[in-house]
């Protein structure tokens, strides 16, 4: 009778549990639901529903690791009311689909912007929506981007040498004023 069953060739195998430090925890997940997926990913991104809020998204790149709390993640404030469901583009890690019980479906394109080192404290559009201007780097330096064309600043000035406390930045025509400390 031994002849009728063969052994599997997978009977040696044993699964490769990764070391806490290889993994994310203590995300603030909220609650799932059975009429959507909660977490979904991209090449890029990882989204999911945060805990206690309806209408928000966190957000976190796909190489993260380790401890991630509320305030080491991007949140996309998405509607007004629950988010039944949202899922990335197949062909585009950067465009994420929402739908919610606000009767609203959203596409959301997400643009990480490079080059300044400390978070930024104030943003401010041009009035013509072509320029972002940035006062980051503990209110030191302001970071003017072109989103439209890339990630990359096209502009970074040094405004402030303060010892890293508060900043504005504001566009005032095609002219920015800043306000910060100095030494």
């Amino acid at each position: 009778m031994a002849w009728r069953f063969q052994a599997s060739k997978f009977k040696n195998t044993t699964p490769h549990i990764p070391k806490r430090e290889e993994t994310i925890f203590d995300v603030p997940v909220g609650n799932l639901s059975c009429t959507n997926n909660g977490i979904q990913a991209s090449a890029s991104y990882l989204a999911f529903l945060v805990e206690g809020e309806g209408g928000k998204l966190g957000l976190l790149p796909i190489g993260a690791k380790g401890r991630r709390t509320r305030k080491d993640m991007s949140i996309a404030c998405a509607h007004g009311e629950q988010v039944d469901d949202f899922c990335f583009m197949t062909f585009n890690d950067d465009l994420l689909l929402t739908c919610s019980r606000d009767d609203n479906v959203k596409v959301w394109r997400l643009l990480a912007l490079n080059g300044f080192e400390d978070k930024g404290q104030s943003i401010d559009w041009s009035e013509d929506g072509k320029l972002l201007a940035i006062s980051a780097d503990k209110g030191r330096q302001v970071y003017v981007y072109d989103v439209r064309s890339g990630s990359s600043p096209v502009h970074n000035m040094a405004v402030h040498q303060g010892m890293g406390r508060e900043s504005r930045v504001l566009f005032c025509g095609d002219r920015l004023l800043s306000s910060g400390f100095t030494n």
